[in-house]
Formats: structure tokens, sequence, C-alpha cells
């Protein structure tokens, strides 16, 4: 152990001891600060120590300190890699220009290695930059990537799905790049992306075609979660899901902010494959009653445990057509804010004997005052929820308190 990290400690032993003593208390978010600021002065082979003893710490909460990985000008132009990146898991670099030189730098540095999570968003990475992760060796236990804020082309996922260097990975996020149907061909062609269980590219332009190209790959089977927020998808995308036998794996969907309208709705719900799903988010997607009928009568939808409807037009018959969807009944999470369901929807949700676990009710901006308030609270299936939105309802102090005059344990959100 060296003299200097003896010397820098005043009393409370040395560097590492006190690292040391810190992992040893378990997994705490000040604790991995704590430890990072005393991992900055310690030599290769104590940081090889602490990692060890940080080996049951989860990877979620070993994310770098902002200043490793980067350059700190006006100090140095160079990248500051330090030993100390071994016990991190995951890197985040935000919002930071970012050249190839400098990924280059990044991932050729010995002490990468044992990441498992790199986030890049909003640097400006050019094409070669992409290109040079891509081909990164040293990320060799690498299983999630993030790529996002324009950072990104449909060549630089071409180069990702081509990758030679990157180990197969369990989830990639492609957000906000401005990527097209290409992007989702590449991806859907790649054997390398053959492990992902997770992919998520909110806000691009893939269209109908990009979601087509998914859904008929040979090589995306594992997926389990899909993210297609806000990517001009129309009823022939979710008609070409619908009939995706090879992505009959996915439990989570969000097409949030799609112009899927009532023909796409309707051609998800007839699903023969998509019957392992629990999650679903629909929400903004230019739905009227027509859906929610379908919806409610899908057997594809019979393993949902949570369903966003939110900000789509479906009045009070969607409200009573939730409440009689007797294929619903697993349903603990229920999202129907701004659908115009009214009071009246309202009551026929909570009063409904088709959904009897349904634990968390959105009921922001539907209309709901004080009247509508004394109204719901007389309901028994206010008493089963354990959270209720109210947000954006013009409900006083008196319309809540009669909610919590019958309710004791409910969480309620104004």
């Amino acid at each position: 152990m060296s003299h200097d990290n003896q010397m820098q400690s005043k009393g409370g032993g040395s560097l590492l001891s006190q690292a040391l003593a810190l992992a040893q208390q378990g997994p705490d978010a000040e604790r991995w600060r704590r430890i990072t600021a005393l991992a900055d002065g310690l030599s290769e082979n104590e940081v090889d120590a602490l990692d060890l003893a940080l080996h049951n710490w989860p990877d979620e909460i070993r994310i770098a300190p902002r200043s490793w990985g980067v350059p700190l000008p006006p100090l140095t132009p160079e990248l500051y890699c330090p030993p100390a990146l071994r016990i991190a898991r995951r890197l985040e670099i935000l919002h930071l220009p970012f050249s190839a030189e400098d990924l280059r730098a990044l991932v050729n540095s010995p002490y990468v290695d044992r990441f498992v999570s790199l986030t890049l968003f909003d640097n400006g990475l050019s094409r070669e930059a992409v290109e040079v992760l891509a081909g990164a060796r040293n990320l060799r236990n690498l299983s999630e990537l993030s790529i996002g804020g324009r950072n990104t082309t449909d060549d630089g996922v071409a180069a990702l799905a081509t990758a030679h260097g990157l180990p197969p990975l369990r989830s990639l996020l492609l957000e906000g790049n401005g990527l097209s149907e290409r992007s989702m061909q590449h991806l859907a062609a790649s054997a390398q992306m053959a492990q992902l269980t997770t992919l998520q590219f909110p806000d691009n332009q893939v269209g109908d075609g990009g979601l087509k190209a998914l859904a008929t790959s040979q090589h995306l089977g594992r997926l389990t979660l899909l993210n297609a927020s806000y990517n001009n998808i129309g009823p022939k995308g979710l008609a070409a899901l619908s009939r995706s036998s090879r992505l009959a794996g996915l439990r989570v969907l969000y097409l949030t902010l799609n112009p899927c309208g009532d023909e796409g709705a309707q051609a998800l719900a007839a699903s023969k494959h998509l019957t392992a799903l629990t999650e679903l988010n629909l929400s903004e997607n230019q739905l009227g009653p027509e859906s929610t009928y379908a919806i409610a009568a899908s057997y594809a939808f019979g393993q949902l445990t949570t369903l966003a409807l939110a900000y789509n037009d479906l009045g009070v018959q969607g409200g009573q057509a939730l409440a009689g969807a007797v294929r619903l009944g697993q349903l603990r999470v229920l999202n129907v804010a701004g659908t115009l369901i009214g009071v009246e929807g309202a009551l026929s949700i909570l009063t409904s004997k088709h959904l009897p676990h349904l634990k968390e009710l959105d009921l922001r901006d539907i209309g709901i005052d004080d009247e509508g308030a004394r109204r719901l609270a007389t309901t028994e299936g206010l008493q089963r929820l354990e959270v209720l939105n109210l947000e954006h309802n013009p409900i006083t102090q008196a319309g809540l308190d009669s909610i919590r005059a019958t309710t004791k344990d409910i969480r309620i959100i104004t």
C-alpha cells in the first residue's frame, strides 16, 4: 500500500481501507459517491482489490462519476481515464461534445473492460465516432448501449449492426436520432443483434416499414421489450406486428404518440401471437371507443397487468367498455388520463366486477369536480386502490376530503 495514500487519509486509515469499509456496509448511492472519491487516488492493484469487495453491489448503482472518461479542460484536453474506472459498471456521457478521437481514447483504455452499460447522449458524434465504437474490443462485457440526442444516423446504425468489436448486446436504446426505416432494416438483418431482449427507438421516424422489418426479422426472437413510441407508425405497422410469430415473446410494448387509430388498435387486439404481453402503452394513438371494445374483447391481452390509453378520445363508452372487459381481469395499473371518460366512465371502472386486481388508476384531466369526487367515494372499487391520480381535475379540498374520508391507505395524487 502506498505511503502517499496513507498520508492522505489523516488518521482514517488508507484510502483503500476506507473504501473497503464502505463497500462492506452494502449498496447505497451516497456510499458509492464516497467510494469513487476515494478510488480516484488508488493504484491499479488497489482498485482490483476494491472491485472484488464490491462484487455484490448491483450494476445499477455503480455509475462512473461525471469526471471519469471525459476531457477535463482546462486542466487537460485528454480524457481522464483513471484505473478507478474498473470499479464502475456504467458510464454516462451526457450533453458533452465528444469527437472520434475522444471515443477512440476511451474505448482503447485498459480500464473500460468491466463496463456493462454505456450511454452517449447529445455528444455530436460523427459517423467515424460510431464506427470507432462499433469496432471497440475492450468493451468486452458491454451488454447495454444507449446512443441518443442526434448522435447517430442510419449509417451509424448500420455500423452497429455489423459491429466486429462489440460483444452481442442485450439492450439497445436509440432515442431521438432522426432514424428512418433503413435503421430498422439494418437491425432486423443483423445476427449481431440476436441476443437483444430490449430494443428502444422512441422519437425517430421509422414508420410502418421500420416496424414491419422488425416484425419479420429472423434474429430478434429474444425481444421481451419493444419501445417504438413517436415514430409515425400507423395501422399497417401494427398489423405487421400483430402477425409476427417471431416477436411472440414480447412482454412490454410501448407505442405512445403514433397515429395508429382504431384500425391499428383493432389489428393489435386481434393478434394470435402477442399473448405474452403484460404491459401495453397506446397513449396518444388517436383512438376512439371502438378501440376499447377491441381491447376489452382481446384474447391476446389476457395477461396484461398494465394498460395505458391516456389522451385518446375514448369517451364514456370507452370507460364502460373497459369496465366490462372480462379478459382484462389481471389488470393492476390502468391509465385513462385525458380520455373524456368523465365521472360516469370512472364510476363504471371503479364498480366493475371484472377488474378485481386494479391497484393504480390514473384519472387525470377527465373533468371530475367535487360532486364527482363524492360519487367516486361511495364505490367499493375505490377501497381496493393503492394509488389514485386526480391531477388536473376541478376538485377542491372539500372534494378530496370526501374521498379521503372513505379511504385510509390510498395514495391520492393531486
